[in-house]
Protein backbone atom coordinates (compact mmCIF):
# COMPACT_ATOMS: atom_id res chain seq x y z
CA UNK A 1 0.00 0.00 0.00
CA UNK A 2 1.34 3.43 -0.93
CA UNK A 3 2.11 6.03 1.72
CA UNK A 4 -0.84 8.12 2.86
CA UNK A 5 -0.71 11.89 3.15
CA UNK A 6 -1.95 14.07 6.00
CA UNK A 7 -2.25 17.83 5.51
CA UNK A 8 -2.28 19.98 8.67
CA UNK A 9 -3.61 23.55 8.70
CA UNK A 10 -3.08 24.76 12.25
CA UNK A 11 -0.85 27.54 13.62
CA UNK A 12 -0.13 25.59 16.81
CA UNK A 13 3.13 23.57 16.43
CA UNK A 14 1.97 21.33 19.26
CA UNK A 15 -0.74 19.97 16.94
CA UNK A 16 1.89 18.79 14.45
CA UNK A 17 3.88 17.16 17.26
CA UNK A 18 0.72 15.47 18.53
CA UNK A 19 -0.18 14.08 15.09
CA UNK A 20 3.41 13.03 14.35
CA UNK A 21 3.48 11.08 17.60
CA UNK A 22 0.19 9.36 16.78
CA UNK A 23 1.33 8.30 13.32
CA UNK A 24 5.00 7.51 13.97
CA UNK A 25 4.42 3.80 13.32
CA UNK A 26 2.21 4.34 10.26
CA UNK A 27 3.20 4.81 6.66
CA UNK A 28 1.86 8.36 6.54
CA UNK A 29 3.57 11.61 5.60
CA UNK A 30 2.57 14.89 7.29
CA UNK A 31 2.72 18.30 5.62
CA UNK A 32 2.11 21.61 7.39
CA UNK A 33 0.67 24.66 5.67
CA UNK A 34 0.06 28.10 7.15
CA UNK A 35 -3.31 29.21 5.87
CA UNK A 36 -6.32 28.60 3.65
CA UNK A 37 -4.67 29.79 0.42
CA UNK A 38 -1.60 27.61 0.86
CA UNK A 39 -3.80 24.61 1.74
CA UNK A 40 -5.87 24.95 -1.43
CA UNK A 41 -2.75 25.35 -3.57
CA UNK A 42 -1.23 22.25 -1.99
CA UNK A 43 -4.41 20.22 -2.61
CA UNK A 44 -4.54 21.26 -6.26
CA UNK A 45 -0.98 20.08 -6.71
CA UNK A 46 -1.08 16.91 -4.56
CA UNK A 47 -4.28 15.39 -3.14
CA UNK A 48 -4.26 14.32 0.51
CA UNK A 49 -6.06 11.50 2.31
CA UNK A 50 -6.88 13.42 5.47
CA UNK A 51 -6.82 17.15 6.25
CA UNK A 52 -6.80 18.42 9.85
CA UNK A 53 -7.70 22.09 10.26
CA UNK A 54 -7.74 23.94 13.56
CA UNK A 55 -8.77 27.40 14.73
CA UNK A 56 -6.67 29.85 12.74
CA UNK A 57 -5.46 33.39 13.01
CA UNK A 58 -5.89 36.58 10.97
CA UNK A 59 -9.42 35.74 9.92
CA UNK A 60 -8.77 32.12 8.94
CA UNK A 61 -12.03 30.14 8.96
CA UNK A 62 -11.83 26.33 8.92
CA UNK A 63 -15.44 26.05 7.71
CA UNK A 64 -14.66 28.28 4.73
CA UNK A 65 -11.64 26.08 3.96
CA UNK A 66 -13.86 23.00 4.22
CA UNK A 67 -16.19 24.39 1.54
CA UNK A 68 -13.23 25.00 -0.79
CA UNK A 69 -11.79 21.55 -0.12
CA UNK A 70 -15.07 19.98 -1.21
CA UNK A 71 -14.50 21.62 -4.61
CA UNK A 72 -10.80 20.97 -5.18
CA UNK A 73 -10.39 17.67 -3.27
CA UNK A 74 -13.81 16.03 -2.77
CA UNK A 75 -12.30 12.73 -1.58
CA UNK A 76 -10.31 14.26 1.31
CA UNK A 77 -11.49 13.40 4.81
CA UNK A 78 -11.53 16.69 6.72
CA UNK A 79 -11.32 16.75 10.52
CA UNK A 80 -11.98 20.19 12.01
CA UNK A 81 -11.27 21.53 15.48
CA UNK A 82 -12.52 24.73 17.05
CA UNK A 83 -14.97 26.20 19.52
CA UNK A 84 -17.70 23.97 21.01
CA UNK A 85 -20.32 25.90 19.04
CA UNK A 86 -23.37 23.86 17.89
CA UNK A 87 -23.79 26.07 14.81
CA UNK A 88 -20.22 25.38 13.69
CA UNK A 89 -20.60 21.65 14.30
CA UNK A 90 -23.78 21.62 12.23
CA UNK A 91 -21.97 23.59 9.53
CA UNK A 92 -19.23 20.96 9.52
CA UNK A 93 -21.82 18.20 9.04
CA UNK A 94 -23.58 20.16 6.29
CA UNK A 95 -20.36 20.49 4.28
CA UNK A 96 -19.41 16.84 4.86
CA UNK A 97 -16.60 17.14 7.36
CA UNK A 98 -15.38 13.75 8.50
CA UNK A 99 -15.41 14.83 12.15
CA UNK A 100 -15.25 17.79 14.53
CA UNK A 101 -13.37 18.19 17.83
CA UNK A 102 -13.27 20.99 20.31
CA UNK A 103 -9.92 22.70 20.79
CA UNK A 104 -7.53 21.94 22.38
CA UNK A 105 -7.45 18.46 20.88
CA UNK A 106 -7.65 15.35 23.08
CA UNK A 107 -5.12 12.74 21.88
CA UNK A 108 -7.07 9.50 22.46
CA UNK A 109 -10.35 10.23 20.64
CA UNK A 110 -8.54 12.13 17.89
CA UNK A 111 -6.15 9.22 17.30
CA UNK A 112 -9.01 6.74 16.94
CA UNK A 113 -10.90 9.02 14.53
CA UNK A 114 -7.75 9.74 12.52
CA UNK A 115 -6.98 6.05 12.13
CA UNK A 116 -10.56 5.41 11.07
CA UNK A 117 -10.40 8.22 8.50
CA UNK A 118 -7.19 6.81 7.04
CA UNK A 119 -8.58 3.27 6.83
CA UNK A 120 -12.19 3.74 5.70
CA UNK A 121 -12.79 2.96 2.01
CA UNK A 122 -16.01 4.99 1.70
CA UNK A 123 -17.70 7.63 3.81
CA UNK A 124 -19.12 10.52 1.76
CA UNK A 125 -22.85 9.87 2.06
CA UNK A 126 -22.79 8.10 5.42
CA UNK A 127 -24.24 11.06 7.37
CA UNK A 128 -26.92 13.33 5.91
CA UNK A 129 -28.13 16.50 7.63
CA UNK A 130 -31.94 16.66 7.53
CA UNK A 131 -32.72 19.34 10.12
CA UNK A 132 -30.15 22.00 10.97
CA UNK A 133 -31.33 23.95 14.01
CA UNK A 134 -29.08 23.67 17.11
CA UNK A 135 -32.12 22.91 19.28
CA UNK A 136 -33.45 20.31 16.82
CA UNK A 137 -31.00 18.29 14.78
CA UNK A 138 -32.03 15.37 12.59
CA UNK A 139 -29.49 13.13 10.87
CA UNK A 140 -29.81 10.26 8.43
CA UNK A 141 -27.05 7.72 9.19
CA UNK A 142 -25.92 4.75 7.13
CA UNK A 143 -25.89 1.41 8.99
CA UNK A 144 -22.12 1.27 9.40
CA UNK A 145 -20.07 1.15 12.56
CA UNK A 146 -17.71 3.94 11.55
CA UNK A 147 -20.70 6.13 10.62
CA UNK A 148 -22.09 5.53 14.12
CA UNK A 149 -18.75 6.54 15.64
CA UNK A 150 -18.63 9.73 13.59
CA UNK A 151 -22.24 10.59 14.47
CA UNK A 152 -21.51 10.09 18.17
CA UNK A 153 -18.58 12.51 17.99
CA UNK A 154 -20.70 15.12 16.22
CA UNK A 155 -23.39 14.75 18.90
CA UNK A 156 -20.75 15.07 21.63
CA UNK A 157 -19.71 18.44 20.20
CA UNK A 158 -23.25 19.64 19.44
CA UNK A 159 -23.99 19.20 23.15
CA UNK A 160 -20.69 20.87 24.03
CA UNK A 161 -22.18 23.21 26.63
CA UNK A 162 -22.95 20.32 29.00
CA UNK A 163 -20.52 19.62 31.88
CA UNK A 164 -17.82 17.22 30.70
CA UNK A 165 -18.96 14.16 32.75
CA UNK A 166 -22.58 14.66 31.66
CA UNK A 167 -21.53 15.15 28.04
CA UNK A 168 -19.56 11.91 28.05
CA UNK A 169 -22.43 10.01 29.69
CA UNK A 170 -24.83 11.37 27.06
CA UNK A 171 -22.44 10.41 24.25
CA UNK A 172 -21.98 6.88 25.64
CA UNK A 173 -25.74 6.35 26.01
CA UNK A 174 -26.41 7.79 22.56
CA UNK A 175 -23.82 5.55 20.94
CA UNK A 176 -25.30 2.46 22.59
CA UNK A 177 -28.76 3.34 21.25
CA UNK A 178 -27.41 4.07 17.79
CA UNK A 179 -25.33 0.88 17.68
CA UNK A 180 -28.40 -1.15 18.66
CA UNK A 181 -30.23 0.37 15.70
CA UNK A 182 -27.31 -0.23 13.31
CA UNK A 183 -26.53 -3.79 14.46
CA UNK A 184 -29.96 -5.16 15.35
CA UNK A 185 -32.38 -3.05 13.32
CA UNK A 186 -30.19 -2.55 10.26
CA UNK A 187 -28.09 -5.74 10.66
CA UNK A 188 -25.04 -3.70 9.68
CA UNK A 189 -26.33 -3.45 6.12
CA UNK A 190 -24.85 -0.28 4.57
CA UNK A 191 -27.79 -0.12 2.18
CA UNK A 192 -30.03 0.68 5.15
CA UNK A 193 -30.17 3.90 7.14
CA UNK A 194 -31.12 5.08 10.63
CA UNK A 195 -32.95 8.36 11.33
CA UNK A 196 -31.64 10.19 14.42
CA UNK A 197 -33.24 13.26 16.02
CA UNK A 198 -32.01 15.29 18.99
CA UNK A 199 -34.34 17.84 20.56
CA UNK A 200 -32.89 20.14 23.21
CA UNK A 201 -35.08 21.99 25.69
CA UNK A 202 -34.04 24.21 28.59
CA UNK A 203 -34.05 21.23 30.97
CA UNK A 204 -33.76 18.07 28.89
CA UNK A 205 -32.30 16.36 25.85
CA UNK A 206 -34.62 14.07 23.92
CA UNK A 207 -33.19 11.50 21.50
CA UNK A 208 -35.31 9.63 18.98
CA UNK A 209 -33.75 6.88 16.87
CA UNK A 210 -35.75 5.12 14.18
CA UNK A 211 -34.09 2.06 12.67
CA UNK A 212 -35.15 0.07 9.60
CA UNK A 213 -35.79 -3.16 11.48
CA UNK A 214 -38.86 -4.85 12.94
CA UNK A 215 -37.77 -4.29 16.54
CA UNK A 216 -36.73 -6.97 19.03
CA UNK A 217 -37.60 -8.21 22.47
CA UNK A 218 -35.32 -9.35 25.28
CA UNK A 219 -35.83 -13.08 25.81
CA UNK A 220 -35.05 -14.83 29.05
CA UNK A 221 -31.27 -15.14 29.39
CA UNK A 222 -30.54 -17.12 32.57
CA UNK A 223 -26.76 -16.65 32.28
CA UNK A 224 -27.04 -12.83 32.20
CA UNK A 225 -27.35 -10.61 35.27
CA UNK A 226 -30.37 -8.86 33.82
CA UNK A 227 -32.39 -12.10 34.28
CA UNK A 228 -31.60 -12.60 37.98
CA UNK A 229 -34.67 -13.03 40.22
CA UNK A 230 -35.09 -10.36 42.90
CA UNK A 231 -34.19 -12.78 45.71
CA UNK A 232 -31.03 -14.12 44.01
CA UNK A 233 -28.79 -11.29 42.72
CA UNK A 234 -25.96 -13.66 41.74
CA UNK A 235 -28.05 -16.41 40.17
CA UNK A 236 -26.40 -15.81 36.78
CA UNK A 237 -23.02 -16.72 38.32
CA UNK A 238 -24.44 -20.02 39.56
CA UNK A 239 -26.02 -20.75 36.16
CA UNK A 240 -22.73 -20.10 34.38
CA UNK A 241 -20.84 -22.35 36.80
CA UNK A 242 -23.41 -25.14 36.38
CA UNK A 243 -23.02 -24.89 32.61
CA UNK A 244 -19.23 -24.98 32.81
CA UNK A 245 -18.93 -21.35 31.76
CA UNK A 246 -16.27 -20.39 34.27
CA UNK A 247 -13.90 -17.59 33.20
CA UNK A 248 -10.26 -18.23 32.31
CA UNK A 249 -7.34 -15.79 32.30
CA UNK A 250 -4.20 -15.32 30.20
CA UNK A 251 -1.46 -13.06 31.58
CA UNK A 252 -0.03 -10.78 28.90
CA UNK A 253 2.20 -8.58 31.09
CA UNK A 254 3.42 -8.96 34.67
CA UNK A 255 6.22 -6.49 35.25
CA UNK A 256 7.47 -3.62 37.37
CA UNK A 257 7.28 -0.28 35.57
CA UNK A 258 7.62 3.40 36.38
CA UNK A 259 4.23 4.87 37.29
CA UNK A 260 2.75 7.33 34.80
CA UNK A 261 1.30 10.64 35.97
CA UNK A 262 -2.23 9.22 35.91
CA UNK A 263 -1.23 6.16 37.94
CA UNK A 264 0.81 8.23 40.41
CA UNK A 265 -2.18 10.48 41.01
CA UNK A 266 -4.53 7.55 41.55
CA UNK A 267 -2.20 5.66 43.91
CA UNK A 268 -0.76 8.71 45.69
CA UNK A 269 2.83 7.96 44.62
CA UNK A 270 5.82 10.26 44.15
CA UNK A 271 7.41 10.84 40.75
CA UNK A 272 9.75 8.03 39.76
CA UNK A 273 8.13 5.39 41.97
CA UNK A 274 7.52 1.93 40.56
CA UNK A 275 4.34 -0.14 40.35
CA UNK A 276 3.44 -3.71 39.50
CA UNK A 277 1.70 -3.62 36.11
CA UNK A 278 -0.60 -6.48 35.14
CA UNK A 279 -2.28 -6.90 31.78
CA UNK A 280 -4.63 -9.88 31.58
CA UNK A 281 -7.05 -11.20 28.99
CA UNK A 282 -10.20 -12.72 30.49
CA UNK A 283 -12.09 -15.50 28.67
CA UNK A 284 -15.61 -16.83 29.03
CA UNK A 285 -16.82 -19.94 27.23
CA UNK A 286 -13.52 -19.94 25.34
CA UNK A 287 -14.02 -16.41 23.98
CA UNK A 288 -12.17 -13.24 25.08
CA UNK A 289 -14.53 -10.99 27.05
CA UNK A 290 -12.33 -8.45 28.85
CA UNK A 291 -8.88 -6.84 28.70
CA UNK A 292 -7.77 -5.85 32.21
CA UNK A 293 -4.98 -3.51 33.33
CA UNK A 294 -4.05 -3.25 37.01
CA UNK A 295 -1.44 -1.08 38.76
CA UNK A 296 -0.43 -2.06 42.31
CA UNK A 297 2.25 -0.51 44.57
CA UNK A 298 5.31 -2.76 44.53
CA UNK A 299 5.46 -2.73 48.33
CA UNK A 300 2.22 -4.69 48.60
CA UNK A 301 2.56 -7.93 46.69
CA UNK A 302 4.48 -10.01 44.12
CA UNK A 303 2.45 -12.39 41.93
CA UNK A 304 3.47 -15.09 39.47
CA UNK A 305 1.76 -15.69 36.14
CA UNK A 306 0.70 -19.16 37.26
CA UNK A 307 -1.26 -17.98 40.29
CA UNK A 308 -2.79 -15.08 38.33
CA UNK A 309 -4.12 -17.53 35.75
CA UNK A 310 -5.61 -19.78 38.44
CA UNK A 311 -7.02 -17.22 40.88
CA UNK A 312 -8.72 -13.82 40.88
CA UNK A 313 -6.61 -10.77 41.75
CA UNK A 314 -8.66 -9.81 44.82
CA UNK A 315 -8.56 -13.42 46.02
CA UNK A 316 -4.75 -13.24 45.86
CA UNK A 317 -4.64 -9.86 47.60
CA UNK A 318 -6.76 -11.22 50.47
CA UNK A 319 -4.50 -14.25 50.73
CA UNK A 320 -1.60 -11.80 51.18
CA UNK A 321 -3.39 -10.00 54.02
CA UNK A 322 -4.61 -7.09 51.88
CA UNK A 323 -8.37 -6.71 52.10
CA UNK A 324 -10.12 -4.50 49.52
CA UNK A 325 -12.87 -2.61 51.36
CA UNK A 326 -13.97 0.27 49.13
CA UNK A 327 -13.61 1.36 45.51
CA UNK A 328 -14.50 4.33 43.37
CA UNK A 329 -15.11 3.42 39.76
CA UNK A 330 -16.28 5.11 36.59
CA UNK A 331 -18.04 3.16 33.87
CA UNK A 332 -18.10 4.59 30.37
CA UNK A 333 -17.67 3.47 26.75
CA UNK A 334 -15.14 3.80 23.96
CA UNK A 335 -14.32 2.51 20.51
CA UNK A 336 -11.93 -0.44 20.31
CA UNK A 337 -8.41 0.50 19.24
CA UNK A 338 -6.57 -1.79 16.85
CA UNK A 339 -4.68 -3.69 19.63
CA UNK A 340 -7.84 -4.01 21.76
CA UNK A 341 -9.88 -5.23 18.80
CA UNK A 342 -7.24 -7.84 17.94
CA UNK A 343 -7.08 -9.21 21.50
CA UNK A 344 -10.86 -9.20 22.05
CA UNK A 345 -11.70 -10.64 18.64
CA UNK A 346 -13.83 -7.66 17.60
CA UNK A 347 -13.73 -5.39 14.52
CA UNK A 348 -11.75 -2.22 15.08
CA UNK A 349 -14.02 0.55 16.33
CA UNK A 350 -16.50 -1.76 18.06
CA UNK A 351 -18.15 -0.32 21.17
CA UNK A 352 -16.47 -1.45 24.39
CA UNK A 353 -17.54 -0.87 27.98
CA UNK A 354 -14.75 0.75 30.02
CA UNK A 355 -14.21 0.73 33.75
CA UNK A 356 -11.68 2.80 35.69
CA UNK A 357 -11.38 1.94 39.39
CA UNK A 358 -9.37 3.03 42.41
CA UNK A 359 -9.49 0.53 45.30
CA UNK A 360 -8.80 1.09 49.02
CA UNK A 361 -8.27 -1.35 51.88
CA UNK A 362 -9.96 -1.28 55.30
CA UNK A 363 -7.32 1.21 56.55
CA UNK A 364 -7.98 3.61 53.70
CA UNK A 365 -4.75 2.84 51.80
CA UNK A 366 -4.91 2.96 48.02
CA UNK A 367 -4.04 -0.56 46.92
CA UNK A 368 -4.93 -0.69 43.23
CA UNK A 369 -5.71 1.39 40.15
CA UNK A 370 -7.46 -0.48 37.32
CA UNK A 371 -8.40 0.31 33.73
CA UNK A 372 -10.44 -2.44 32.05
CA UNK A 373 -12.30 -2.75 28.75
CA UNK A 374 -15.14 -5.24 28.16
CA UNK A 375 -16.92 -6.54 25.10
CA UNK A 376 -20.22 -4.68 25.30
CA UNK A 377 -22.33 -7.59 24.04
CA UNK A 378 -21.09 -9.82 26.87
CA UNK A 379 -21.85 -7.50 29.79
CA UNK A 380 -24.98 -5.96 31.35
CA UNK A 381 -25.11 -3.26 34.03
CA UNK A 382 -28.05 -3.54 36.45
CA UNK A 383 -28.85 -0.95 39.15
CA UNK A 384 -31.50 -0.86 41.87
CA UNK A 385 -32.84 2.61 42.70
CA UNK A 386 -34.58 3.53 45.96
CA UNK A 387 -35.93 6.84 47.22
CA UNK A 388 -34.31 6.58 50.66
CA UNK A 389 -37.64 7.33 52.34
CA UNK A 390 -39.73 4.57 54.01
CA UNK A 391 -42.97 3.80 52.29
CA UNK A 392 -42.00 5.43 48.99
CA UNK A 393 -40.89 3.82 45.76
CA UNK A 394 -38.30 5.22 43.39
CA UNK A 395 -39.44 6.15 39.93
Amino acid sequence: MSSQRLLVVDPDPAVHELLAGMLKHDDCSIQDVRDEKEAVQSLRHTPCDVLVAGPGRNGFDALKLLRQVRTVAPDARVILSGDPDPARVIGAIRHRAYSYFRAPLTPGPLHDMLQQALETPSWKDDIRLISARPEWVTLDVRCKMDAADRTTQFVREIEGDLPAPVREDVAAAFRELLMNAVEHGGHGDPKKRVRVSLVRTSRSLIVHIHDPGQGFSLDFLPHAAISNPADSPIRHVEVRAEAGKRPATRVLHNEVVKASGLVRGALGLEEGQLVLYLERLRFGEGEPIALMHNYIPTSLVTLSNDVLEEHGLYELLRASGIHPARAVQRISAKNASAPEARLLGEPRGTALVTMERTTYDERGRTIEFAQHVYRALRYSLVSTLTSGEPGRQAV
